[in-house]
């Protein structure tokens, strides 16, 4: 105020100095002018100050965005190294938690023979395996063992999963039919099904795994031996 004071000061001398009449009407008015005309830049001023801060962001944002989301070819190195590091732990931690499952339910040799002797004894009599339903705790149940027990056998001695071994049999099934002149008007599906298998899909998967052709190849086969 004191600027605005000074000012209005110098303008009433230089009006007396022109001789120049002022009435306390026009100081007055004049002052109210001065005084609003300084407001109104400052307040422009003040305005101009506060927007700069925000404009300089706006330039620097989008910068920085582009650094945290476009990384630099050794960033991109070492997370794909990372992911194979993390491929490789995972494929360890299963072989690990395979040898600790089966740790402490080491079964010998004969113990393994025996249970194995039993399975196959019981499933070629019963051929428990047309049942598409069939679980491994069925066939452990109907031998007098476990189920763990029978998973070891399957794993460690047979080196040999339950499905493939239950589809051994359902596929050694499904040629028995086919080469039976009994089932000559029966359709892929039904002797599929009397073999087993619950869908198409998984009985010409398979099919093609143990036999390495597909089940139209073995039945084109047999006709032309005939």
């Amino acid at each position: 105020m004191s600027e605005i004071t000074i000012f209005v000061n110098l303008l009433i001398n230089l009006l007396e100095v022109n001789n120049v009449m002022i009435s306390p009407l026009f100081l007055i008015i004049l002052s109210i002018v001065i005084v609003f005309s300084f407001a109104i830049l400052f307040l422009v001023y003040r305005k101009y100050l506060h927007k700069r801060p925000f404009e300089k962001e706006d330039i620097i944002l989008p910068l920085e965005k582009e650094e945290t989301l476009v990384p630099s070819s050794s960033s991109a190195a070492d997370i794909e190294e990372l992911d194979s590091v993390d491929k490789g732990s995972s494929k360890k931690e299963h072989v690990k938690h395979n040898e600790e499952k089966y740790k402490f339910a080491k079964l010998s040799n004969e113990e393994c023979k025996r249970i194995y002797n039993n399975l196959t004894r019981y499933v070629k009599k019963n051929k428990p395996y047309i049942n598409p339903n069939l679980k491994i705790s069925d066939l452990a149940h109907a031998i007098n063992s476990s189920s763990h027990s029978l998973s070891y056998v399957f794993n460690q001695y047979l080196n040999q999963n339950y499905s493939d071994f239950v589809n051994e049999y359902r596929v050694s099934e499904f040629k028995a039919l086919v080469n039976d002149s009994k089932n000559s008007r029966c359709s892929l599906t039904v002797l599929y099904e009397k073999s087993g298998f619950s869908s198409r899909a998984s009985f010409f998967r398979a099919f093609k795994k143990l036999t390495g052709i597909t089940p139209n190849e073995y039945i084109q086969q047999m006709k032309s031996s005939d």
